[in-house]
């Protein structure tokens, strides 16, 4: 298996080439079988195709969760390579916050009920304090992970 490819505007397009099986009739009506091999095949791409390099796993991993490996291909003379580039994880970042939003949103039925409670001078249903603490504690988390998520794309 080998990958050929070429870059336009950016973007790498590729194909991967394996030997195949091409079946074909011949004069008599008769069904022959040939494998295609991988060097006919590059034979008949264009010109602009090179041999595209394999991904590097290794150079995938990034330990810090905030940051998330870019492959960025680029043509290298006669092969395309890639770049490995360390970026912010906005979608890491961006989940995270929605996740927290969605655990403040769970408690908003317990303010609204220790809020009618309260204005009928009823005794409150749940711990207020306790309420008042943990979603301030979440806002907290949200505000550290936006602010973090500032710096990095700044950077």
């Amino acid at each position: 298996m080998k990958e050929y490819g070429y870059i336009e505007d950016g973007y790498l397009w590729s194909r991967i080439l394996e030997p195949y099986i091409e079946r074909l009739q011949t004069e008599t009506g008769e069904i022959e079988t040939r494998t295609v091999s991988v060097e006919e095949q590059i034979k008949q791409l264009s010109s602009e195709y090179k041999p595209v390099d394999a991904v590097d796993e290794s150079l995938m991993v990034c330990d810090d969760d905030n940051y998330t490996i870019r492959l960025v291909p680029y043509d290298n003379g006669d092969k395309i390579s890639y770049r490995y580039e360390k970026v912010v994880n906005n979608y890491k970042l961006n989940a995270d916050i929605e996740a927290l939003k969605a655990e403040l949103a769970e408690t908003d039925y317990q303010v609204i009920k220790c809020y009618e409670a309260s204005l009928v001078g009823e005794e409150l249903p749940y711990d207020m304090k306790m309420l008042h603490t943990s979603r301030n504690a979440i806002r907290a988390r949200i505000n550290e992970i936006q602010a973090t998520q500032i710096n990095l794309t700044s950077l």
